[in-house]
């Protein structure tokens, strides 16, 4: 029985690696066609972001709730994955600039459903103990699936869009097998249920609220660093070409996942709380660091948000899938998250087409004005987060 969860675990990291390397071809296609073929705006760029993280969002919600069993989530993922590829075909057609609109959107929906569920079935097949660290080599997967996405970009520019079809039907195949195995081993009971007496036990005093808003924030700020609209942002402001553009987020991002998956190991070990809260103070030294136009402060930045965004989110899917009702709390992580990157989009792709590449000096350093901005409002968190700690302990 150890070794059939070995293995589930095992085909599931696997498939957080297809799915990303499939998905993320998709965006510097859907961004740079967008920008320079349609010649729409930033803005219209950002809303490519915006479309997919607010349906993502509406449907990780939805799915939480259904995917109780691994069954449904079987099935469901498997689903979301096959119509991925009537997506990408769709999106190679290269349709109208509301055609891309829907592409984005129709990923995000399938996202929602395929994700949640995949991140509902690892959950479920692996013990308690042992899910953070599942988690962070999940998401380590997904990274170098990233990483690997923009290189056949880079190689291969919008002919790779033929290789995320073959992998999206492949993740499909993978989904099916590992879920229809957990299925056996679950006899269809729910994967994420607690009796009152292990809910009792529960040492962690975090709040549904400090995980749901932090996510919320560190989404935020992930998205201006690896979204639809930094391509352009890297692209212009570095004067870059796509493909060193795309290169320069993956390699980065992927750099920054190995870094996080080793403190991750580490972090799992400790008080979840204050890993979490370390985590979000580090991304916001990213967000500084995005917001100075150099290629070495491109890397630090994108770097510093992807080591804070690989520990907090495996920790926190942890936290959640603990809580009562585990399967329920993944899919709000999944729609706060995916809410927090949808203003991400909006928001940065409006300053950015607003103030393009104005600068400010500030002790003695040139910083772009649009991410600066943007992010101003994720230093006031923590404050927020601190206070309503500190009440509820007063309560308790």
């Amino acid at each position: 029985m150890a070794n059939k969860k070995i293995m589930n675990a095992i085909l599931l990291i696997v498939l957080s690696f297809t799915g990303t390397v499939a998905y993320r071809i998709t965006l510097p296609v859907a961004s740079f066609y967008v920008k320079e073929s349609l010649e729409r705006t930033a803005f219209a760029v950002g809303l490519l972001t915006t479309s997919f993280y607010v349906l993502r969002a509406l449907s990780a919600l939805g799915t939480g709730y259904f995917s109780e069993t691994a069954k449904r989530g079987r099935d469901l993922a498997s689903l979301a994955f096959t119509l991925q590829i009537v997506v990408t075909y769709y999106l190679a057609s290269k349709p109208s600039y509301l055609g891309v609109i829907l592409v984005r959107g129709l990923q995000g929906v399938l996202n929602g459903l395929g994700w949640t569920s995949v991140q509902i079935l690892l959950a479920g097949s692996v013990p308690e103990k042992f899910r953070g660290r599942v988690f962070a080599i999940y998401a380590m997967s997904g990274s170098l699936g990233s990483f690997i996405g923009d290189l056949f970009y880079k190689l291969y520019g919008n002919e790779a869009l033929l290789i995320s079809i073959i992998l999206y039907a492949t993740s499909s195949i993978i989904t099916y097998i590992a879920g229809r195995s957990i299925e056996r081993e679950t006899k269809g009971k729910p994967l994420l249920s607690k009796r009152v007496e292990d809910i009792k036990r529960r040492e962690s005093n975090i709040s549904p609220f400090f995980l749901l808003l932090s996510v919320m924030a560190i989404s935020y700020v992930t998205v201006m660093s690896v979204g639809d609209i930094a391509y352009v942002y890297y692209e212009e402001m570095l004067g870059l070409s796509k493909g060193n553009t795309a290169f320069l987020r993956g390699i980065s991002n992927f750099l920054g996942t190995t870094i996080a998956f080793f403190l991750g190991w580490i972090a799992d070990r400790g008080e979840a709380k204050k890993v979490l809260i370390g985590a979000y103070l580090i991304s916001i030294l990213g967000a500084i660091f995005i917001s100075i136009p150099s290629i070495i402060f491109a890397i630090l930045g994108i770097v510093t948000i992807t080591v804070a965004s690989r520990i907090f989110i495996p920790v926190a899917r942890k936290v959640a899938s603990e809580m009562p009702r585990g399967n329920v709390y993944i899919g709000y992580l999944g729609t706060l998250g995916n809410v927090g990157a949808a203003l991400g989009g909006l928001g940065f792709g409006y300053l950015y087409t607003a103030l393009g590449s104005r600068k400010i000096t500030v002790l003695g350093v040139n910083v772009a004005e649009a991410p600066l901005i943007a992010t101003l409002w994720l230093y006031f968190v923590p404050f927020i987060l601190f206070s309503r700690s500190e009440k509820r302990e007063v309560r308790q």
